[in-house]
């Protein structure tokens, strides 16, 4: 629970001490005979309610709020965590009520006119612990819920800036010259491969376009992507490059946020050199539930000192599909991505 809260707990648990004290106070039996026998008696017993619930309380607040007990919770699930805490609540909250029977025995005030008064303690302090727990648990819940929401519109937000960013560099001039260029070369030279070279730059374009609605794909509906894209790239860099793909059937089954293999294979075009004498190998393969994205590392001066947003967009669509963030090692003359395996959802997935 966050601790921008606790003013609330402390409000709320101020009304709630004093509610409930006054009502266990009325409601001891026989507690109108008594008054009349000592004016005094409901005061005691108010006072003895409010000083054991408040102190009930603050354990609350200190262990649910404050976090007190965070040490015993290493190693326990997240969603175990607030039973535990609660756990904890309850059996001090017991001791608190032992201590508040033996000052009453002590002092013979409500000990006097009820011989189960331990039994009756014991109640109240269930019943007391048990319902501070449960406004705890309320607000707790409240606040994941409230911080789930504002995490999901966050990472929606990253995910649609990603796309657009995507989109945006894509046809940008630059981008766009680049490719019209070249086919405007592969014509002029009568190049057999023109016409195909001008439908691969479709299929990129209406891919990228279809993709900007959703927020997950098929891996394999993104590597038939990525086989025109690299068409592409080989016409742009003539035996400078060389694309290696070797998933397994799980891998290729599986889903990753759209264009995640075309943002990867730009930025190995993009940040390291590319030569006939100094080829830019990529390798994509998949092991023990992870897909590789690796290129051998040759990068370029003026890039040595990227900033990777690209790679940070990626990483935050990848938790919001999967919880699971990317990893990425550069290191041994290689730079590489490695993104979780995502099995689907559905049984199928619309492309």
């Amino acid at each position: 629970m966050q601790k921008k809260n606790s003013k609330l707990v402390w409000q709320m648990g101020l009304f709630v001490v004093v509610f409930v004290s006054f009502v266990t106070a009325f409601s001891v039996k026989d507690v109108y005979a008594l008054v009349d026998h000592d004016s005094h008696f409901v005061w005691y017993i108010f006072t003895g309610c409010a000083v054991s619930m408040a102190l009930i309380w603050l354990i609350n607040i200190l262990i649910n709020v404050y976090g007190a007990c965070n040490r015993f919770l290493r190693g326990i699930e997240n969603d175990y965590h607030f039973w535990v805490r609660a756990l904890i609540c309850l059996i001090i909250g017991q001791f608190i009520v032992f201590a508040w029977a033996i000052i009453d025995y002590k002092l013979h005030i409500e000990s006097k006119y009820d011989p189960d008064l331990w039994l009756s303690l014991q109640y109240r302090g269930l019943i007391f612990s048990a319902f501070s727990l449960s406004i705890m648990y309320s607000i707790e819940k409240t606040n994941e819920q409230r911080h789930s929401m504002n995490q999901i519109q966050k990472l929606r937000e990253e995910t649609f800036q990603a796309k657009y960013e995507v989109l945006k560099q894509q046809v940008n001039p630059h981008f766009l010259f680049n490719s019209l260029n070249i086919l405007k070369g592969m014509i002029r030279t009568q190049n057999e491969y023109a016409e195909e070279y001008l439908i691969k730059l479709a299929e990129v374009y209406r891919y990228i376009l279809q993709s900007n609605t959703k927020d997950e794909i098929l891996v394999e509906d993104e590597l038939a992507m990525i086989g025109s894209y690299y068409f592409m790239l080989k016409n742009r860099f003539p035996d400078a490059i060389e694309l290696n793909i070797n998933l397994s059937t799980e891998a290729l089954n599986s889903i990753l946020p759209p264009l995640t293999f075309q943002l990867l294979l730009e930025n190995c075009v993009k940040h390291n050199v590319l030569t006939k004498n100094r080829k830019l190998v990529i390798d994509v393969f998949d092991s023990k539930g992870f897909i590789t994205f690796r290129n051998n590392l040759q990068p370029k001066q003026s890039l040595d000192s990227a900033n990777h947003v690209g790679l940070n967009n990626l990483n935050s669509r990848y938790v919001y599909i999967s919880k699971t963030a990317i990893e990425i090692k550069k290191g041994d003359g290689f730079f590489s991505v490695i993104l979780p395996i995502v099995k689907q959802k559905h049984s199928s997935l619309a492309t």
